[in-house]
Order: C-alpha cells, then structure tokens, then sequence
C-alpha cells in the first residue's frame, strides 16, 4: 500500500508539469500571464515573454523525461 503513491508520483508531476507547460507555449492568454508576472522585474519588460515560453519548453521537455519510458543507450543505437 505504500508503494503506490511513491509509484504514481512520476505521472501526477509529468501530468502537471505538461498542462502547465503546455499553457505557457501554447496558451492564448500566455503573453498577459508573462506580463503580470514577477518576470518583467527579473528579465526586463521586452525579454519576460520570451523568458516565460523558455519556462514553458523546459517544462515540457521534463514532462516528457517523466512519462516517456527511458531509451537506453543500446537500445537507442539498434
């Protein structure tokens, strides 16, 4: 029983971090949540947009490490 949730731990985070970022790529309303922000006091008001959608692309990118299953390097070079 307590094995289960330690077990589910990598889909809830990659579920929610691929929601998130997908709203911060892809999300019509991305361009004012950057603005609204702690970005433009961070990066500046011309590069918080930009700084928002790289979040954004991070996010996904560990999404997708979490719910992809592993490639191994032999299996890669087959």
């Amino acid at each position: 029983m307590v094995e289960w949730p330690a077990s589910v731990q990598p889909l809830f985070i990659g579920g929610t971090l691929l929601w998130s970022g997908g709203l911060k790529c892809f999300g019509r309303s991305a361009r004012r949540s950057a603005e609204r922000s702690a970005l433009p006091s961070l990066v500046g008001e011309g590069r918080a947009f930009a700084a928002y959608r790289l979040t954004g692309a991070l996010e996904l990118a560990l999404a997708a490490a979490l719910l992809l299953p592993p490639a191994y390097a032999v299996e890669a070079a087959a």
